[in-house]
């Protein structure tokens, strides 16, 4: 008999975490279109790829994906981070330095 690794198939029911909103920025969703507005300019990211709901509140953003598999999980937490990072390109901006 094939024995099968039951922890690769179970789907989990709902995958959610939150982001805080800074104080300084604003944030409007459109359909999985996420507009960052802050101190030094504007950013647009398009998660409409990724079958998740983007939650708005005044204070927070919630990411909410329903029988996710580990792939879908895993981009949870990449789309927090990727509106994290968002959020220090228009409060503090990025310098790159290249290197020789």
């Amino acid at each position: 008999f094939k024995q099968i690794n039951l922890s690769c198939v179970m789907k989990q029911i709902e995958v959610k975490d939150t982001i805080q909103i800074p104080a300084d920025c604003k944030v409007t969703i459109d359909r999985r279109l996420v507009t960052v507005t802050g101190p030094r300019g504007t950013l647009k990211k398009n998660f409409k790829h990724l079958q998740c709901e983007l939650i708005p509140s005044k204070t927070s953003i919630t990411i909410r994906v329903w029988f996710a598999n580990r792939k879908a999980i895993a981009c949870v937490r990449t789309i927090c981070s990727h509106i994290e990072n968002m959020f220090t390109g228009v409060r503090q901006g990025y310098k790159y330095k290249m290197k020789s």
